[in-house]
C-alpha cells in the first residue's frame, strides 16, 4: 500500500499537530487535522513497468477560531510541500510535493467550527505490481 498520507501525518505529528487519516464523513466533533486520501493519477508509464503517479490528498483543519484555522492550514500546507515524504515501507520513491489547491474554506455543516482545507500533490515513482 502506498503510505504517502501516513508519512505526511507523521510529519505533522512531529510538528505538533494532532493529525489523523480518515474519511471526510468520519470527522468528529472536536478540533484537529485530518488527512484524506483522494484519487491518484498515473502520469507516465515506463518500459521497466514503473510509473510516475500524482498522488493527491486533502489536509483539513478544523478549529473553533477562524483565524487559527486559516493560519494552521497555511502552515500545514507549507510544511507538507517542503517535507521529505519518502516512503517508510518502500512502496514508492518520492520525487516532490506541491500545492494542488491553495488553502480555502470548506463548506461543511459543522456548527461552531471553522474548517479550512488545502490539497497537496505528491509526485512519486513506483513499480507496477503485476
Amino acid at each position: 500500500m502506498i503510505d504517502v498520507v501516513d508519512v505526511a501525518a507523521l510529519k505533522l505529528k512531529e510538528a505538533g499537530y494532532e493529525t489523523s487519516v480518515k474519511r471526510l464523513d468520519e470527522l468528529d466533533s472536536r478540533e484537529g487535522v485530518v488527512l484524506r486520501r483522494l484519487p491518484a493519477t498515473v502520469t507516465a508509464r515506463y518500459a521497466d513497468l514503473g510509473q510516475s503517479v500524482a498522488y493527491v490528498f486533502q489536509a483539513i483543519v478544523k478549529r473553533r477560531d477562524e483565524e487559527r484555522a486559516i493560519d494552521d492550514c497555511e502552515k500545514i500546507t507549507n510544511l507538507l510541500v517542503h517535507a521529505d515524504l519518502a516512503s517508510r515501507n518502500g512502496s514508492y520513491v518520492f520525487t516532490n510535493a506541491e500545492v494542488y489547491t491553495e488553502p480555502q474554506e470548506l463548506e461543511l455543516n459543522e456548527s461552531g467550527y471553522f474548517i479550512w482545507e488545502a490539497r497537496i500533490r505528491v509526485n512519486i515513482y513506483r513499480k507496477d505490481l503485476l
